[in-house]
């Protein structure tokens, strides 16, 4: 829980974000989004290069992923920007992951149909690891954990650095914020159905 001052300090750093993101919100589509998107990820990842030096390790490595079960959400002009940058791979590599979240879209519904309590894995995961990882959007950037035991474990609750996620969080809603402000879609979409539906209506 946050106290007073620390929610005061929370909700400035949202307004701040929001009026620097509105500047570059405002230029033409897809301009736009093709310098605001990579800021925020950029900004996201910074966090954890500082954090880094505090002495609290961040445990997560290639190969984990606990926290690839959660229901991941992402606002469309992040989607957008994503899959350009995934467009500029080798036309292979894109129909692979193309055609693997297909598949896995697919046999998640599935599942989910048979038990929608169920938590499949993401279907970008190929072999445990992201198949998107330099591209993946700011939400998943923020998930992090300093205890793997804890997350292997399917602990409730997940230590991590509470500074990040709060600065993170600042970041993202400042930025959703600006998106509404110039008519930008705000509201957040499951991630990897969206892409998966940006990426193929593309094609």
């Amino acid at each position: 829980m946050l106290t007073p001052d620390e929610q005061d300090e929370f909700l400035a750093a949202i307004q701040s974000v929001r009026r620097v993101a509105r500047q570059l919100a405002e230029k033409p589509y897809p301009a736009n989004i093709m310098r605001i998107v990579p800021q925020i990820q950029h900004a996201v990842d910074d966090l954890f290069a500082q954090s880094n030096m505090t002495g609290k390790e961040i445990a997560c490595r290639a190969g984990c992923s606990f926290c690839c079960h959660v229901r991941v959400e992402a606002q469309q002009p992040e989607i957008d920007y994503i899959a350009h940058q995934l467009t500029q791979l080798p036309v292979a590599e894109l129909a692979h992951i193309v055609e693997h979240m297909r598949a896995r879209l697919a046999e998640k519904q599935r599942l989910i149909a048979i038990d929608p309590l169920q938590k499949p894995p993401c279907v970008l995961l190929e072999n445990q690891q992201c198949m998107i990882y330099e591209n993946r959007p700011a939400v998943c950037r923020k998930g992090h954990s300093i205890d793997a035991q804890q997350c292997a474990d399917g602990a409730a609750t997940i230590p991590q650095h509470l500074d990040i996620i709060l600065k993170a969080e600042a970041l993202m809603q400042g930025v959703g914020a600006a998106y509404a402000d110039v008519g930008l879609p705000a509201d957040t979409k499951e991630f990897t159905a969206a892409l998966f539906a940006t990426l193929t209506t593309r094609r």
